[in-house]
């Protein structure tokens, strides 16, 4: 089913039609959204989820890509590039808009001296996304971005049942960090229609240098232990309970599998690659077939840690 979405000139300009996904994903994979756009500001983002809640058709915010799988046959609706990356510092609190990348966030907060987000220098994926998903570096040591949350301001919808209303109703509201319930992979914004716009963060002043060389090392460490160069969108699976998921699927001689053109990688086994026009089909055919295996050695059930978007 294709939607209709009326523009006014200025997005007419800006948004694209049937815009293959793939160059936009960490695994390059993906098929195209029938609206496609690029925005640069918040107050852009909540100008166009507007225009496609007036419009009732579906929509999606897509940060840095990484850590989702799009469907072979793309997105029915609209997917929104959030690229809106300002960033301010004031009295010693760090202001950041959703669609910095992880990256240059931290590279910011450690410019300023700012301790607390260095760990996430290896991150993929920009700040909404990361919030989105409590994102961590080192679980086991407690190291998730909601930690570091001190408020945030977001976008709310409420729909109605199945967009039923004559009318949506939106409001922006500013947030503090409980009120995300953050977990492990979780974040209330999973169950509620809400988007956020800035984020803000309260860190303790220290070292600009020391943060540079620890943001190096933690760099250095995960890049040892992760496939680099290749098309990946992270770890598939999220780790059980005091277990690993990677190891779980390596100890279940899964290194190397393939399905296809998607191999599970032979450095990380919690990492599926994309070893050249892998197809979304491909993918999903592989996680099912790592999960029944581990499910057959060890007992345990795997979880997907990705996100599917689009039609599969």
């Amino acid at each position: 089913m294709k939607f209709i979405l009326d523009l006014n000139k200025a997005w007419e300009k800006r948004v694209k039609r049937d815009e293959a996904l793939a160059s936009y994903t960490y695994f390059k994979i993906g098929g195209p959204a029938d609206y496609f756009v690029i925005v640069k500001t918040s107050q852009e983002l909540k100008e166009i989820i507007l225009l496609a809640e007036t419009a009732k058709i579906p929509w999606i915010i897509l940060g840095g890509g990484s850590n989702i799988l799009v469907g072979d046959l793309g997105f029915r609706g609209l997917v929104i590039k959030n690229e809106a990356e300002s960033m301010v510092v004031s009295n010693g609190t760090l202001t950041a808009e959703s669609g910095v990348k992880m990256a240059k966030l931290a590279a910011f907060a450690n410019e300023n001296g700012l301790a607390g987000l260095e760990v996430f220098m290896s991150v993929p994926g920009t700040l909404g996304g990361a919030i989105f998903n409590n994102s961590h570096f080192r679980p086991e040591k407690g190291e998730f971005i909601g930690d570091l949350v001190e408020s945030a301001e977001i976008l709310l919808i409420n729909r109605g049942i199945y967009r039923n209303l004559e009318e949506f109703k939106s409001e922006i509201r500013t947030v503090d960090r409980d009120w995300f319930r953050f977990g492990y992979d979780y974040s209330r914004l999973q169950d509620e229609p809400g988007v956020i716009l800035k984020v803000k963060f309260k860190l303790k002043k220290t070292d600009p240098g020391k943060l540079k060389k620890r943001s190096m090392e933690l760099l250095k460490e995960r890049n040892s232990r992760q496939p680099l160069g290749q098309s990946s969108c992270g770890c598939m699976f999220k780790n059980p309970e005091n277990l690993s998921a990677g190891q779980l699927i390596d100890n279940a001689g899964m290194k190397g599998k393939k399905v296809g053109r998607a191999m599970v990688s032979d450095k990380h086994a919690n990492f599926v690659i994309n070893t050249g026009g892998a197809k979304a089909s491909e993918v999903l055919e592989l996680m099912n077939l790592i999960k029944e295996t581990v499910k057959n050695k060890s007992g345990v059930e795997l979880e997907p840690e990705i996100f599917m978007v689009g039609e599969f």
